[in-house]
């Protein structure tokens, strides 16, 4: 029996189930590889639509921080039903983050944006996707109650613009 006989007549259960199943897919994208897909959707949930994930920080590239997010929204947004189309990590730089959520949304996808907002004078986050929107940055009533229950009196004016979104944004 030669090789190709013996893959074909499957004579053992690991040849057999490598065979039927097909290899689950890495999740990859600028930072690399990142990790198995988690299992499938129980049978029966209707995969609702598809995001794209976009990292935003140069710490994130330059190794200063490990990225935390992709694992667990990958995995959490799967289990709901939401395929993961793509992740990218970028600098935080406003033209590279205009242009990545404009294609992005010019797909068709949602996209969920993590990172790059914080109460840091080099924020460019907050200013770029309301500019990839062209709305108006406003403050967020939401935002800005969530914002004073979390830091309570030691909130500072920096921190409060955290709560200055893109017109129509919801928590």
């Amino acid at each position: 029996m030669n090789r190709a006989d013996y893959n074909e007549a499957g004579s053992n259960a690991s040849n057999r189930a490598r065979r039927t199943a097909p290899p689950r897919p890495a999740f990859t994208g600028l930072a690399g590889r990142v990790g198995s897909a988690p299992a499938p959707p129980r049978k029966g949930t209707p995969v609702m639509s598809t995001v794209r994930i976009v990292i935003v920080g140069d710490e994130v590239l330059n190794g200063d921080v490990q990225d935390q997010n992709i694992h667990f929204l990958a995995r959490r947004l799967h289990a709901l039903g939401t395929r993961v189309r793509s992740v990218a990590v970028i600098p935080d730089e406003d033209q590279v983050i205009v242009d990545t959520l404009q294609a992005g949304l010019s797909g068709g996808d949602r996209l969920l944006v993590t990172g790059g907002i914080g109460p840091t004078h080099d924020d460019r986050t907050r200013p770029s996707v309301a500019r990839a929107l062209e709305l108006p940055l406003e403050s967020h009533v939401e935002a800005e109650d969530r914002l004073r229950r979390s830091y309570g009196a030691r909130l500072t004016p920096a921190e409060l613009l955290m709560a200055h979104l893109p017109r129509g944004a919801r928590l």
